[in-house]
């Protein structure tokens, strides 16, 4: 280096406080050079006043200014590009803290649950059908005509009537029976009434029972 920079306070400056110092030492210096190069020289001359190593170095110096500042300027615009999103976070935020890690782990884990729980619930339910769909086409069942079916209904009035004491009463809740065999289903059922009354039925006597043959009799023994 050229010259040296005296500063007293060194230790204690960053490097941007340096490296201006450093460029305003090295300017006054290179004044310092072209003011005794024009009084060594009274006439002007394109050549350079500084050796080539010296531009190189300012060269350097300016390239590596603009790229510490260019590295602020991102490192700044990403600080502020964050510091936005948490206010536009902070501005939609609902009233359950979405920092909150345990609501939202216990919250997950619900979730999980419950929609587990709802498939095993579904498949179980599936399942069941199946089975059901399949025994209902395994089953297999004779087919009946409705003759049959009259003729077994035939039967069982008849088996009725005949072990109960009154089939008339059967009768009435018919409503298949023609008039004629209404009829005679009415006249049947006076027939029983009627053997029925003859089977039960006592003779009263022609003479009533009085005291005095009684007590005559009673007497006379």
């Amino acid at each position: 280096m050229p010259f040296v920079i005296k500063d007293v306070l060194q230790h204690k400056r960053n490097d941007r406080q340096k490296r201006e110092i450093h460029e305003r030492e090295y300017l006054k210096y290179l004044t310092n050079l072209r003011q005794q190069q024009q009084q060594k020289n009274s006439s002007y001359t394109n050549q350079y006043y500084l050796p080539l190593k010296h531009l190189n170095e300012i060269e350097r110096s300016h390239i590596q200014h603009e790229i510490v500042k260019q590295n602020q300027y991102n490192r700044i615009e990403n600080e502020n590009h964050l510091l936005y999103e948490r206010l536009l976070k902070a501005r939609k935020r609902t009233m359950i803290d979405d920092k909150n890690q345990t609501y939202e782990q216990n919250l997950n884990t619900f979730i999980s649950k419950r929609y587990q729980q709802r498939c095993n619930e579904y498949n179980r339910i599936y399942n069941d059908n199946q089975i059901l769909l399949q025994r209902l086409n395994n089953a297999r069942g004779n087919l009946i005509t409705k003759q049959k079916c009259d003729n077994d209904w035939k039967n069982h009035i008849e088996f009725m009537k005949k072990n109960c004491d009154y089939p008339e009463n059967i009768d009435k809740f018919i409503t298949t029976m023609n008039k004629n065999e209404q009829k005679q289903a009415n006249l049947y059922s006076l027939k029983r009434i009627i053997q029925w009354n003859d089977r039960h039925f006592i003779n009263e006597p022609s003479k009533r029972l009085t005291i005095m043959p009684l007590s005559m009799l009673l007497n006379e023994s």
